[in-house]
């Protein structure tokens, strides 16, 4: 039988050690939660193989395993922030992802994922969208024992749900669009005598992001002009995301006489925090 999308389920669960399945028991099972509406899932399993060359033949001599890659990217229509948040304040905490192909009867589960980046973006007539780029230790093809993958509990968030702020003050009104991302930049930690990473660590931390407006005056300008820090906030699925310290990138319009004017800003943040 042939594998259908629609057909797929994702689930996640929060593992209590690094890359091990968190499974039930015959007296308490356990749901893994979808992290949204899921629209999208992508995995890689990668073995990095190795090249052994010899003397003696123009061909390669063996083709040998090196250490395993693991990621995943998974695109979603959130409800709230939950699954996100292990790519914000979360960061140390890892997941399994469970991967549920019903058609053929098979599963593939996703160890000791830890978000690499996280993206949040809206626009005026649609839904929002979240992408979360995860780095895992090890893969398998059982399910968790005692474990089944629950529905999504929640309304899809919207353009019509989210507020933006500029130093505490809404912008809703002036606003197109707005996206957001946040990079971890996290290292698979590998030794010798193991083809899988011992722990994956984030390094430096990267929030840039855009908001797309109605051009009303030169505020924007003044500020790219003049230097100056500001504070943003999304507010949407219960939770308010403040990004700190956030400076314009640039400031560039472009008129043509049958449009409104439209001004793209790119900005950058010092820090992330969500209440």
């Amino acid at each position: 039988m042939s594998l259908k999308g629609y057909n797929t389920k994702v689930g996640y669960y929060e593992e209590t050690s690094f890359g091990t399945k968190p499974e039930g028991t015959d007296t308490s099972s356990i749901t893994y939660s979808p992290p949204g509406y899921v629209s999208r899932i992508a995995m890689d399993i990668e073995p990095e193989i190795l090249e052994i060359w010899a003397l003696g033949s123009r061909d390669v001599a063996e083709l040998l395993r090196g250490r395993k890659a693991v990621s995943v990217s998974i695109e979603y229509i959130p409800v709230d922030w939950v699954f996100a948040r292990y790519g914000i304040d979360n960061i140390a905490k890892s997941v399994a992802i469970w991967v549920n192909l019903v058609d053929i009867s098979k599963h593939l589960v996703l160890l000791g994922c830890k978000a690499d980046s996280v993206s949040f973006e809206v626009a005026e007539g649609e839904e929002a969208k979240m992408t979360v780029e995860l780095i895992g230790k090890s893969s398998d093809d059982a399910a968790p024992n005692y474990a089944s993958i629950g529905s999504v509990s929640g309304t899809p968030i919207t353009f019509k749900d989210v507020d933006i702020q500029k130093n505490g003050t809404s912008i809703k009104s002036n606003v197109k669009d707005f996206s957001l991302t946040i990079e971890n930049n996290l290292e698979p930690i590998h030794v010798l005598a193991s083809e899988e990473p011992i722990d994956i660590l984030e390094k430096n931390r990267e929030i840039t992001g855009r908001i797309g407006l109605t051009f009303k005056d030169l505020t924007e300008y003044s500020e790219v002009v003049g230097d100056t820090e500001f504070t943003l906030a999304i507010v949407c699925g219960g939770k308010t995301i403040t990004l700190s310290g956030c400076k314009w990138e640039k400031w560039s319009s472009e008129i043509t006489p049958e449009d409104i004017i439209y001004l793209p800003l790119d900005f950058r943040a010092k820090s992330i925090s969500i209440a």
